[in-house]
């Protein structure tokens, strides 16, 4: 179907062409897609994962366009942007549905990916996901602080260590250092570009009409944001199932990897 590590090229207007990169785990015949998170890129995100990947499982990580090994699109905005993710899905076997899976952020694109294809959609898994931007994201968007807040936390070894020391204190995460592994792999301006796209998406009722099993998973010690979105999102779907990791953080698939594979890899809506 697809080689272990591969690329397609997209071709835009003015005949330019970008290439979106992704990368094959696992042979079986049940299909994931992994959109990554924030700041971040597929192998970081899902590497964990793969030691706990069933046998009958494919599990296709890709690389959100200018993240990665992946080019920008252009023009560089929210919905070509998505329209380009989901033509990932015209690529495989006609009549092939698959499982999303959204990290964080990347929930957004698989939900905008569903909402473009939504014949190819066997179910959806959200990991730690927003429903709003809370206040110590959307600070960083603030006219004229903003970005220069953003570079001082993001772009500075002690802003990010002062950061990560406060997230431990809190137990948002573990031993996995969230904060100081921001943007490898990822230009931190387009990071940027994505976290005010993030940030435009106001209402999380615009996916509502999405008709498929849907899957939250989260950590116990989490956001406190997150434990009010997860009741926001049950709002637009009140029979999406839920999913609570005893003791585990923001960081899913690298506070408790194997707890993570077992339940987004478990048939959902079953």
């Amino acid at each position: 179907m697809f080689s272990p590590d591969f690329t397609i090229v997209l071709r835009e207007p003015q005949n330019r062409m970008r290439a979106m990169h992704a990368q094959t785990y696992g042979d079986g015949h049940r299909i994931f897609i992994g959109y990554h998170g924030w700041g971040s890129e597929q192998g970081r995100s899902f590497k964990e994962l793969l030691p706990f990947l069933p046998e009958d499982v494919t599990l296709i990580g890709v690389d959100l366009p200018g993240c990665g090994k992946s080019e920008r699109v252009e023009p560089w905005g929210w919905e070509h942007l998505n329209d380009e993710v989901a033509r990932h899905l015209d690529h495989l076997p006609e009549g092939k549905k698959v499982t999303l899976v959204g990290s964080c952020s990347g929930v957004f694109h698989a939900l905008e990916v569903a909402s473009r294809r939504p014949e190819r959609i066997e179910a959806i898994i959200m990991l730690e996901p927003f429903a709003y931007m809370p206040w110590y994201f959307s600070i960083f968007l603030k006219p004229i602080t903003g970005r220069l807040l953003y570079k001082m936390v993001f772009d500075n070894p002690l802003g990010k260590a002062a950061t990560s020391l406060s997230m431990r204190k809190k137990k948002l995460n573990d031993d996995f250092d969230m904060v100081g592994s921001f943007g490898l792999g990822t230009d931190l301006d387009v990071a940027y570009d994505y976290l005010g796209f993030y940030g435009a998406l106001t209402e999380h009722g615009i996916y509502k009409e999405i008709d498929a099993p849907i899957r939250i998973i989260h950590g116990q010690n989490t956001f406190g944001a997150i434990h009010e979105s997860v009741a926001m999102w049950q709002e637009n779907w009140p029979s999406l199932e839920l999913i609570e990791l005893e003791g585990v953080g923001h960081m899913l698939n690298q506070e408790a990897p194997e707890k993570t594979a077992s339940a987004i890899f478990s048939s959902v809506g079953t």
